[in-house]
């Protein structure tokens, strides 16, 4: 039995954004210059270097902290 892919939350969010820029995820790697591989890893939990984050959420125009985790929006940093 295949076992089913999870996407991670921000691998969730990633594909949310992509579904509202009509990209698929072989459009977003084209367009950061990356493997479409290198995306489906971020996607899937199994890349988490934050640098890697960082480079897909501002290539969709999602807000990410120095450390490339997503902000929320109207959150407060101390």
């Amino acid at each position: 039995m295949r076992k089913s892919k999870c996407c991670t939350p921000f691998g969730m969010k990633v594909k949310i954004r992509l579904l509202e820029q009509n990209m698929t995820n072989r459009d977003l790697a084209r367009k950061i210059g990356m493997a479409d591989s290198t995306v489906c890893d971020v996607i899937f939990g199994r890349n988490r270097r934050q640098e890697t984050q960082a480079i897909i959420a501002e290539a969709l125009g999602m807000a990410v902290d120095q450390e490339g985790r997503e902000e929320r929006e109207g959150a407060v940093h101390n």
